[in-house]
């Protein structure tokens, strides 16, 4: 068990703690967490590449926290705020399961397929829109524009996640035959 990955284990309790405290409503504490969680999503990949310990358990662990915390923001953050954020969290989870099914099937046929290009782009968004919740939340109780500037953020995120989906999965056809 190297650094990085024990920063990316650290990573994943932060999110399911983040999420637990938005289930009871402690927005500036899950605030101060996601953000932690963020600034370690750096440290920890960056850290892995510089010191050559790069490894599929991590890059793996890497990948379940944030989607936990991504999946689990928008859904908490839908049900607490914004119905609209929880819509686009179930359209997050039917994009991640679909990915992950032709992943997984792939794997079976020792295959990769890696990730999108334009992956760090969608989490960036994801970031801002759910960050930005919580933070609206926190600073305006709920100022609508804000809550809708971050809604339409999120989707254009989700519009992308589809579009590199569709784009995947017509890629790699042969896999699902």
């Amino acid at each position: 068990m190297n650094i990085p990955n024990k920063i990316t284990i650290l990573r994943l309790l932060i999110s399911v703690v983040a999420a637990v405290l938005m289930l009871f409503n402690l927005w500036i504490s899950a605030f101060i967490l996601v953000v932690i969680f963020w600034a370690l999503d750096a440290v920890d990949g960056n850290l892995a590449r510089r010191l050559k310990q790069e490894t599929p358990q991590g890059v793996f662990m890497d990948l379940l926290s944030d989607k936990f915390l991504m999946i689990s923001s928008f859904l908490i953050i839908g049900v607490r705020l914004d119905i609209l954020f929880f819509y686009l969290g179930i359209l997050m989870l039917l994009r991640d399961f679909v990915m992950d099914f032709l992943r997984i099937t792939a794997a079976s046929r020792a295959m990769v397929i890696s990730p999108d290009k334009i992956g760090k782009f969608k989490g960036i968004l994801f970031i801002v829109s759910s960050a930005g919740m919580i933070l609206n939340k926190i600073a305006f109780g709920t100022n609508q524009t804000v809550q809708t500037s971050m809604i339409l953020i999120a989707s254009f995120g989700i519009a992308l996640s589809y579009i590199t989906l569709i784009v995947s999965l017509f890629r790699n056809k042969k896999i699902l035959k």
